[in-house]
């Protein structure tokens, strides 16, 4: 297989899950930590940082420390090739699985082996890792993490690691190696009381243990001056003592000629060379030739040295026997001798390094890293292959490699490690050599996007000039999505898209299918929101969908599904965008499918709903985004501008004016080099637009103008016309009509040739405001043509649609007879106004009678539960239970009255109207509002939140059943939003109206419990439960609810919390005075009902 876990079984460094073999007979036993450490004052630890310099003994402590401890040790050797954070899950992964057998965290397998973990998500798994294995970990056991100073400048790599061995799991204690602290692991650590450090201090060697290390083990006798003069020159260094021996004896028990007061460095360097003298020119040439690998397999070995005078493997072996800095690395037994791989101390393999530059000639490091790149390659270790060739700049061998595997690599998400070996290339080199340039340029894409353009466009025009044509269509491809996704040059990209479907079209069938649902994508794309060719845009993205869905790419089918809607988007397809995001749901709870992608499948969400005026889903479905990537920095990043600029819009729409104002002015504060012109010039139109209204002319003229300007930099066929659009807003605004005229046209000759009928309703609209301000008759074709396609589609709302003008309009058409009963609708809804056949406006009378009673006018004025009675708010309760809000006088008095006779009854009905309609008549005028005829008692021109709260609740579970979650979902927040407690709470009730309360109550619970069903099923556990205990708060005793908080706790692992709202639901029970045997068949009940 070529998935990256099949790839790191073959490349991973064979003692990456073991711990060094350490000949105890070599070596001081660190007696007085190891006990401290296991039994004595630092037994309860559950974090040993050991940071120190190389060769102070800090992996030999660890080792010790595992030989003497009575529970399992398990070793994990962290590398260079750890600080690619996906590189380090699924190395982690891997080392789990070894570790444990039965362990498996399958969702996250797959993504690996599917390449779908982003970078910036890879942290977020840390969590899952520990939590898995915890079920596996013997008591007491330790997992060491040596080397962890290989994290340097891996800060996604350091925040996995923290958030694995922060996680909360029992029996497991940590020991964390490195040479220096390592960036947020260690500042984290530092702050906990169970984290014990030890620095190079606590490692240093005393004098006593010096002595040992001479006499005992090294048998090298010393007086006591001599081990007060070791220990003084090497200040207890572990390796600079064993050099410092070894040097004595060499030199006939001589100290002279050390370096004196030397750094650790320093002294090294002189014990190395001193160690190269007593070898032969060709072992001391051939010892800095393999330092320069990572590890030296023994067949390596043997292949690097068959043509050479010296026996690599005798050397190796026998500076391994001595432990002089190599370890062999047994791998398996084969005919009688071992197969395995050498391994240099780190400390040892840096300063040949060092040597290696001062002694040898460039061509010869060269020409050793190319026979070493050959040999991998041979074993089908391209990774490893490629680092050697580039090492040994072999550009063409890379070059060569890179167009076989390189996109592979990029495929299985390995961009960190892609990068750091092709960013070693110097950049005029690079470009060079089209395909790692290409390669790199991707890379880049998810680590610098910025810079990635200048690799991509010399990639693809040197495939060009060579007619290397799968090389141009991958480079294409890849800068239509960088101007799309980057620097937002729609205008660029569309140049592309012929020349790139060109080649599409004659290579496709040469393509893999992978590489094949990425270029439809792009090119999906490209059409979409450049050129808004929507033809073009569905048959790529028919093509990739189905790749996607036939080969089980999610990360593909939520691109998609994403690029659908915006398709149906552009279209003016309200119906079509529904579908997509409902088919999408599965996708956005799917574990399978990274953070990047949900992302967009979410900002395509907000964006529908924006558009279409639903004012209140709207700031929903933006709280449940910022709650589901729990307001990540790349999140808010990437999503900051355009929740920016749909905030502006909404406030226009809603007719909060000077909130709009104040977000074009934050928008336009931003850097102008952190903001493109896309975004740049929709800001700017928004603030011409509103300035125009403010009466702040040069400003609305030097805002439009740098709009225009920015928007021709930027381009897209869509949001040109969108910019004439408002730009003739504008300037009829300012008076202009000419211009106004001029702009106007532009956009609605651009928006019919798109098709997109929401759009041409949104300039018709614009456009019968202006031309009916100059009192054109054209203004009312406009209109009636603009209010047919509104109500042909259900439209409510579009960009820059603000309420005065929506007003104006619907006054206009409501005076000329056009499209009364959808006009109507439209005010109702969307302005809370009643249009009355003259034209004349009303606002309408808000009544709230869910929690206590309030009642609103459109002026602002208001009536609460206080400035009535309680027969006051009875009698009120009778008519807003009433079907159609309209009541026989008789059969109310019957019901307020039942002692009185008729002509009594009626005169306390009639006191009672009487006062009401004064207490309303103080507000606005009653008789719009409370109507008396022919013996019918009526409310008129009222929103009843009771009444909308039954009509969404009912239309939310319709949608359930229907599986239409996501619409149930927006139905049932309306209604949710509307709950403010039990009908008439304030009010004593009796009768149907009690039982009107019931109902109402049974409703909210039902679609509380639905709701967080969804909620919880969809990957947004903590919603659930504030909506289920939210509920629980009018009904502690609902079995139902208790179901579902429940059920959700058992889902996420958190069995204490389940266990705590059983006790609190058995006391409820026993609040509301249960009998002890009915609350044993309540819980029993419980557990065997679904």
């Amino acid at each position: 297989m070529r998935d990256l876990i099949s790839q790191l079984k073959r490349i991973l460094p064979a003692n990456k899950f073991r711990p060094p073999y350490i000949d105890p007979s070599s070596l001081v036993f660190r007696e007085s930590l190891i006990q401290e450490i296991l039994n004595g004052k630092w037994a309860k630890k559950r974090y040993i940082l050991i940071d120190a310099q190389a060769g102070q003994g800090k992996t030999t402590l660890a080792v010790q420390l595992q030989s003497r401890s009575d529970s399992p040790c398990f070793w994990y050797q962290a590398g260079c090739e750890d600080r690619d954070p996906i590189f380090f899950i699924s190395s982690l992964y891997l080392f789990f699985c070894e570790s444990f057998p039965g362990y498996s965290v399958s969702d996250l397998e797959e993504r690996i082996r599917l390449g779908a973990v982003a970078l910036d998500e890879a942290p977020e798994f840390g969590p899952l890792l520990m939590a898995a294995v915890s079920a596996f970990l013997p008591a007491g056991c330790i997992l060491v993490f040596d080397d962890l100073h290989c994290l340097d400048q891996a800060p996604l790599s350091c925040s996995l690691l923290t958030r694995l061995v922060c996680t909360p799991v029992d029996n497991v204690r940590f020991v964390l190696i490195s040479r220096h602290k390592v960036p947020i692991l260690s500042e984290k650590l530092l702050q906990d009381r169970t984290t014990l450090q030890l620095t190079g201090h606590d490692l240093a060697l005393n004098r006593r243990e010096v002595f040992d290390l001479s006499s005992k083990i090294s048998a090298v006798p010393l007086l006591r001056n001599e081990v007060a003069e070791i220990h003084g020159i090497t200040e207890g260094w572990a390796m600079g003592v064993r050099f410092l021996l070894k040097y004595r004896t060499s030199s006939s028990g001589s100290s002279k000629g050390l370096p004196a007061g030397e750094t650790s460095s320093s002294l090294i360097g002189f014990f190395v060379r001193d160690l190269l003298e007593s070898f032969p020119w060709q072992t001391r040439k051939t010892l800095l030739l393999l330092a320069q690998l990572e590890e030296v397999p023994l067949e390596l070995a043997e292949f690097l040295g068959s043509d050479a005078t010296v026996a690599v493997r005798e050397i190796l072996e026998e500076m391994a026997e001595k432990n002089l800095f190599v370890q062999f690395l047994v791998d398996r037994e084969e005919t009688g001798f071992a197969l395995g791989t050498f391994r240099f101390h780190q400390l040892f393999r840096e300063t040949l390094r060092s040597i290696a530059l001062q002694e040898l000639e460039k061509r010869e490091i060269r020409r050793f890293g190319k026979a070493a790149a050959a040999w991998f390659l041979s074993k089908d270790k391209p990774l490893l292959s490629l680092q050697y060739f580039l090492m040994a700049e072999e550009y063409e061998r890379a070059q060569e490699l890179a167009r076989e595997a390189g996109i592979r690599f990029l495929s299985q998400g390995l961009h960190i490690t892609v990068h750091q070996l092709l960013g070693r290339i110097p950049p005029v080199v690079l470009k060079e050599y089209p395909w790692l340039s290409l390669v790199y340029g991707i890379a880049m894409m998810e680590i610098e996007p910025a810079c990635a353009y200048p690799y991509l466009k010399s990639a693809g025009e040197r495939f060009g000039h060579s007619e290397d044509s799968f090389g141009e269509l991958y480079a294409l491809a890849q800068q239509i999505t960088y101007h799309l996704a980057v620097d937002a040059r729609y205008g660029e990209g569309s140049r592309l898209l012929p020349r790139t479907d060109q080649l599409f079209q004659r290579l496709a069938a040469d393509l893999d299918p992978f590489a094949c649902m990425q270029i439809s994508f792009a090119l999906g794309l490209g059409y979409c929101f450049f050129d808004c060719d929507l033809a073009a845009a569905r048959r790529h993205t028919t093509l990739s969908m189905r790749l996607a869905t036939e080969h089980g790419s999610l990360k593909y089918q939520a691109s998609g599904r994403m690029l659908s809607g915006f398709i149906h988007l552009f279209a003016g397809d309200g119906l079509g965008c529904i579908h997509e995001i409902e088919t999408s749901l599965d996708l956005l709870s799917s574990p399978l499918v990274s953070q990047f992608f949900k992302l967009y499948l979410f900002l395509f969400q907000i964006n529908f709903v924006a558009l279409s005026g639903d004012f209140l889903n709207y700031e929903g479905v933006k709280g449940f985004f910022h709650r589901f990537f729990n307001n990540h920095l790349i999140v808010n990043s990437v999503a900051g501008p355009f929740l920016l600029l749909w905030d502006i819009d909404q406030a226009v729409s809603e007719g909060r004016f000077d909130e709009a104002w104040r977000l074009v002015e934050k928008s336009l504060k931003t850097e102008p080099a952190a903001i493109s012109d896309h975004f740049l010039s929709q800001y700017l139109q928004y603030g011409a637009y509103l300035a125009a209204a403010r009466g702040e002319r040069e400003k609305a003229l030097g805002w439009s103008e740098q709009s225009a300007h920015h928007r021709k930099i930027a381009g897209g066929r869509y949001y040109i016309a969108l910019n004439e659009m408002f730009l003739g807003a504008i300037f009829s605004l300012l008076k202009e009509p000419e211009q106004a005229d001029h702009h106007f046209a532009s956009a609605l000759m651009d928006f019919r040739g798109m098709d997109n009928p929401w759009m041409v309703a949104a300039v018709l609209c614009h456009r019968a405001y202006h031309r009916l301000q100059a009192a054109s008759k054209d203004g009312l074709a406009d209109l009636r043509e603009a209010l047919a396609i509104m109500r042909r589609h259900r439209y409510r709302n579009f960009y820059g649609w603000d309420p005065r003008i929506m007003e104006a309009l619907l006054k206009a058409a409501a005076a000329a007879r056009i499209e009364d009963e959808y006009g109507r609708w439209l005010a109702w809804n969307r302005l809370h106004r009643i249009i009355q056949a003259d034209g004349t406006i009303l606002p309408l009378l808000f009544i709230r009678a869910l929690g206590p009673l309030e009642i609103t006018f459109g002026n602002g004025a208001g009536i609460d539960a206080s400035d009535l009675s309680e027969i006051q708010r009875r009698f009120l309760a009778i008519i807003l239970i009433s079907v159609g809000q309209q009541v026989n006088q008789e059969s109310l008095q019957e019901q307020l009255w039942p002692e009185c006779s008729a002509e009594r009854g009626r005169k306390r009905f009639d006191t009672v109207l009487f006062r009401m309609r004064r207490i309303f008549n103080e507000r606005l005028p009653s008789q719009n509002y409370i109507q008396l005829q022919s013996g019918i008692l009526s409310l008129r021109n009222c929103r009843l939140d009771t009444v909308e709260f039954v009509e969404n609740a009912q239309k939310g579970l319709r949608h359930y059943q229907k599986g239409k979650y996501w619409q149930a979902c927006h139905a049932f927040n309306m209604a949710h939003s509307l709950w403010r407690g039990t009908f008439m709470a304030s009010t004593r009730l009796e009768g149907s109206a009690e039982v009107h309360r019931n109902e109402l109550l049974n409703l909210y619970i039902d679609i509380c419990c639905k709701w967080a069903e969804i909620c919880s099923h969809v990957g947004f556990p903590i919603d659930a439960e504030t909506i289920a205990w939210n509920a629980l708060k009018e009904d502690p005793t609902s079995e139902p609810l208790v179901r579902v908080l429940y059920n959700c706790y058992v889902a996420q692992g958190a069995p204490v919390k389940a266990a705590q709202l059983l006790k609190r639901y058995e006391a409820a029970l026993q609040k509301e005075e249960y009998l002890v045997e009915e609350i044993d068949e309540i819980l029993e009940n419980f557990w065997k009902s679904p």
